[in-house]
Formats: structure tokens, sequence, C-alpha cells
């Protein structure tokens, strides 16, 4: 039995040698395998094809053979994606023919992607060709330009850069929508409610660049910094004419939203007949009922600067 014992310390010594001292090897890399090249976040390592030096981090282009033995690594392949729109692509390697179905030859509005994860200098960088409007999966900003578009080249760090394609600004129902409507109309600045059911989706634009666009039947307007919301009702042949409009950052299906806090709160406090539950039913409503909350961000120690209602 002793023998037995020793044999399964033995081995459960071994696993957790194999787990922490090889806590680079994260996933096992066989065969040909072991030769490819491909991305990776290290630490410690003094090796070649480094693309990027964050201090103690890099990221790297080499082997498992050339990474095997950093103190930390970790496959970063998925960094040279950009997922947008429901789809994923690398843009040099697979960028998808299927967006010429709608394209533009020109634009304000371009995608710009970094190697590697964005430093504040690189944010600095970028802004001074144009305003960063929002980041998408990898690396990548929307950005409209204040420059030429050829003036990108000089921008440190810069993987790639494309138009903003109105294939990639919108969601995957929305897409399927537009390409399967047989009769396009083109784009006009007074759309009446003629043919095609209603969608009622929500479009993000550059501050004021639509509302000379009549196109939304009863809309409502929201402006969060440079942009506006606008949720309104169209045509399949409007969707097909904002789509065509440089000015549209991204268009969606826009689902009402619907109270069912009185489900949650039944579900807490039981079922009842008439409106409330079966707490409130009994004139039990959480008056004098002492609430105590933990939280290390509710002050910086003092007394004398806590928010009133949690002083005492």
């Amino acid at each position: 039995m002793k023998g037995v014992r020793y044999l399964v310390l033995g081995l459960v010594a071994v696993l957790l040698l194999t787990v922490f001292s090889g806590v680079q090897a994260q996933t096992m890399v066989v065969g040909a395998e072991v030769k490819e090249t491909h991305l990776y976040l290290v630490v410690g390592y003094s090796g070649t094809g480094v693309l990027r030096d964050y201090g103690n981090m890099k990221l790297v282009k080499a082997t498992y053979e050339e990474v095997k033995n950093a103190r930390y690594f970790e496959r970063a392949d998925y960094m040279s994606r950009i997922m947008i729109g429901g789809m994923g692509f690398d843009p040099l390697s697979d960028y998808p023919n299927t967006a010429n179905l709608l394209s533009r030859e020109t634009s304000k509005y371009y995608m710009v992607q970094f190697n590697g994860p964005v430093t504040p200098d690189d944010m600095k960088n970028l802004q001074r060709y144009g305003d960063v409007i929002w980041y998408i999966p990898y690396n990548t900003y929307i950005v409209r330009l204040r420059v030429s578009p050829g003036q990108l080249d000089g921008l440190p760090n810069l993987r790639w850069y494309g138009i903003y394609q109105p294939y990639f600004r919108m969601s995957g129902d929305i897409r399927a929508t537009i390409l399967s409507n047989p009769g396009i109309s083109s784009p006009a600045t007074d759309i009446a409610v003629s043919t095609g059911d209603l969608h009622l989706v929500r479009v993000v634009v550059w501050t004021n660049e639509l509302r000379q666009l009549r196109i939304f039947h009863n809309p409502t307007f929201m402006v969060i910094g440079n942009l506006e919301y606008i949720t309104g009702y169209v045509t399949t042949d409007e969707l097909q004419a904002l789509a065509e409009n440089d000015d549209v950052l991204w268009i969606e299906n826009y689902v009402i939203p619907k109270l069912s806090d009185e489900k949650s709160d039944e579900i807490i406090g039981g079922s009842y007949a008439g409106d409330g539950t079966w707490v409130n039913s009994h004139l039990l409503k959480g008056d004098g009922v002492i609430v105590a909350v933990a939280d290390t961000g509710l002050d910086t120690g003092s007394g004398g600067i806590i928010h009133p209602d949690l002083k005492d």
C-alpha cells in the first residue's frame, strides 16, 4: 500500500510540475506546427521577430521552437483579425470579397488596424490624422479622417487601413435584408412610405449629418458626444438608401424595450393576483429595514467627505 501511495504522490508531483513549469505551453504543439510561424505575446523573451516591445511583454512573430523557453507565452494570431458586423477576417489575407456588394471608392471614414495592443502613444498619433470614433476588435479603430488617406502610411505601428465600407456598417440581419432586396432605389432627400415592409432601426451618424435626409418615419434623436443615434421606421428601399450614405456609421434593427420588472419582482417576492408581489400584499415594503453596504470604493477612508447617505 505504501508503494501505491508513493506512486500516486509521484504522479501528482509530475502533473503539478508539468502545469507550473510549463505554464507558457498552454496547448500541446506537435509535428510541423512546431516550425510554423505565428503571433505570440511573450514575457522573458530575447529572440528575434519582435513586432512590438511593451517593456515586460513583447508581441513577436516566431515559431513555437523559438518562444517555448520564454517565461510566458500565448498564441496571438487572433490579433490579426477584425471582428465587425457579425464577421471576422484578416484584412491582409482573407478580406471578404463579398464586401464589394456594398462598397464605396471614397469615404471620410476608414478602419485603421495597429500591430498589437494599442498604447497611449498610438492613440495620440492616430488622433493627429482624424477623429477616432470607436474601437473594434482587434486593435482597430474607425476614424473620420482629416487628411488624405495616403498620409496614414506614416502612422507608427500601422498594420493595415482601408475604407470603412458600407458592407461592414451594419448588423448581419440588416445586411441580409438589403442584399435580398430585388429593387434598389437611389438615395433621396424626401422619401415617402410607399412599398415594402417597415423596419424599426437604429442608425448611428456623425452629429447632424442626416437631419436633412427626411428618411425616417416617427424618428427619435439622441446625441452622445459627436455621434447621433436616430431611431425610426424605414422601408427596405429606404434602408438601402441609408446604407449608401457615407455619413451612416452603423445600422441595426431596434427592439423596443419592454418592462419586465413585475415578473422579476414576483420571482423574488412571490406571485400575487393583483399589482405588486405577495410580500407587498402584506404591507411589507422594506421600510425600516437595515441594509449593509460593503464596497472598497465608497470613500477615501475619511469620514468627513463620505456621502451623507452612507456616513452613519
